[in-house]
């Protein structure tokens, strides 16, 4: 990640999952809610924990609200902030430590340590709910890049990788990077591939 020279330049805000190769960059931080509700359905459904369900409800009450209203007063935050707290915190405090961690105590400790990026979403209006515009943004080159090599294996020195980063960052520059590279191939191992088994922070 390092190599490419973004992150450790980005100043802004980065929304992504729980990953621990994220969080040593000096930027600001938020987690993508769509991650967490995905952890959240599959510990429901796995260890009937009903906490789980009760949570869920919050950060999509809280994007609903959003999209009504961007501009959330602070009362708004800090009411979805102590339900949040007062649902997670009861789940850890009875945990013993005698006892290893199942999936679901893993999520409560999560959830609590990460409580302050899962909700910014809520508190600042700039921040998205998700991540999902990335990916979106992402999808019509990752689709072009299997179709023109087998098992998507392209390789291209560090300055395009740059070059191509940048002019992908928004879809109204795919233009650009259609005239610079016709096959509009992005390598995103950098923006994915490298995040494919690291462990969870």
């Amino acid at each position: 990640m390092d190599d490419i020279g973004l992150l450790e330049l980005y100043k802004g805000n980065l929304v992504h999952d729980r990953f621990s190769s994220y969080f040593p960059y000096s930027c600001g931080h938020s987690l993508c809610n769509v991650h967490i509700l995905r952890d959240l359905v599959y510990a429901e459904e796995t260890f009937d924990a009903p906490w789980t369900k009760e949570i869920r409800t919050l950060p999509v009450q809280a994007k609903n609200a959003k999209e009504k209203t961007p501009d959330l007063k602070v009362s708004h935050y800090s009411r979805i902030f102590k339900r949040y707290v007062n649902i997670t915190r009861p789940v850890i405090k009875d945990y013993d430590k005698k006892f290893k961690k199942t999936d679901e105590r893993r999520l409560a400790f999560a959830l609590e340590k990460h409580k302050y990026p899962i909700l910014k979403f809520i508190e600042q209006p700039l921040v998205p709910f998700d991540n999902n515009q990335a990916e979106r943004n992402l999808r019509m080159i990752k689709a072009k890049q299997k179709a023109c090599l087998p098992a998507g294996l392209v390789f291209f020195p560090i300055p395009t990788l740059k070059f191509i980063a940048v002019a992908t960052a928004m879809p109204k520059n795919f233009a650009l990077v259609r005239k610079k590279i016709p096959a509009l191939i992005l390598p995103n191992f950098y923006l994915a591939g490298v995040y494919l088994y690291p462990k969870e922070k």
